[in-house]
C-alpha cells in the first residue's frame, strides 16, 4: 500500500514497520543510504523554493542559529507555533531549547533581516552569551543574554560602550529570497 512516510513525507511502499525509501529508512535499524540533509542541500540550488517571511525571536544562551543576509542554509521552524510566539509572520524560526519533533526544516537563502527598532540588519552572530548584531550600515551592537538581558552596547573603535538605543521587543523579521518546502526535522 502507498502511504506518506511520517518522516520524509514521500509516497512509498510501507510494510507496516519501516519506510522502504532507501534515503529515509524511518522506523528501521538501517541508516539511510544518503543523509537527507545532504540531499536537500544538493537539490536546493536547482529546485529552489519560494519567497517566504519568518519571525525570529531569540532564545539567547547560544541556542539560536546565526543569521546573515545572503546566507544559504537549512533552517528550522516551529511545526506548530506556540501562542507566545505567534505574530503576523507565517513561520517562526525554531531554536534548540525545544524538541526536534516540534520542528520542520527547509533550505533557504536569506534576502533581508529587519527589526522594527534597529532597522535593517546585515548579520546576527549568536555564538556565546554575547550576541553581536551588525546593522546594514556596519554599526555593531552586542547584547548579553545573561548578566544584563536586553542591554545594548555599541562598538566605538576598538571599545564597546553602552548604547543609547533601547529595544522593547526582540522579534526580528527574516525575509527569504527562496525557501524550500518544509520537511519534518530529525
Amino acid at each position: 500500500m502507498n502511504v506518506p512516510c511520517p518522516k520524509c513525507g514521500r509516497l512509498f511502499t510501507w510494510d507496516g514497520t519501516r519506510c522502504r525509501n532507501r534515503f529515509c529508512r524511518y522506523g528501521s535499524d538501517e541508516p539511510p543510504e544518503i543523509d537527507p540533509t545532504a540531499v536537500r542541500r544538493e537539490r536546493f540550488p536547482s529546485e529552489g523554493g519560494r519567497p517566504a517571511v519568518a519571525a525570529w525571536v531569540p532564545g539567547w544562551y547560544e541556542l539560536d542559529p546565526p543569521l546573515e543576509v545572503g546566507q544559504t542554509d537549512e533552517f528550522a521552524f516551529w511545526r506548530v507555533v506556540p501562542d507566545h510566539l505567534r505574530g503576523p509572520e507565517p513561520l517562526v524560526l525554531y531554536n534548540t531549547l525545544w524538541h526536534p519533533k516540534d520542528a520542520v526544516v527547509a533550505w533557504g537563502k536569506i534576502a533581508a533581516i529587519r527589526h522594527p527598532e534597529l532597522g535593517a540588519v546585515r548579520k546576527v552572530n549568536t555564538r556565546g552569551l554575547d550576541y553581536t548584531i551588525t546593522l546594514a550600515d556596519g554599526t555593531e551592537l552586542t547584547v548579553n543574554a545573561e548578566e544584563e538581558p536586553g542591554k545594548l552596547y555599541e562598538r566605538a573603535g576598538e571599545q564597546w560602550r553602552e548604547s543609547a538605543r533601547v529595544v522593547g521587543d526582540w522579534r526580528f523579521v527574516v525575509e527569504f529570497e527562496s525557501l524550500s518546502e518544509p520537511q519534518p526535522a530529525g
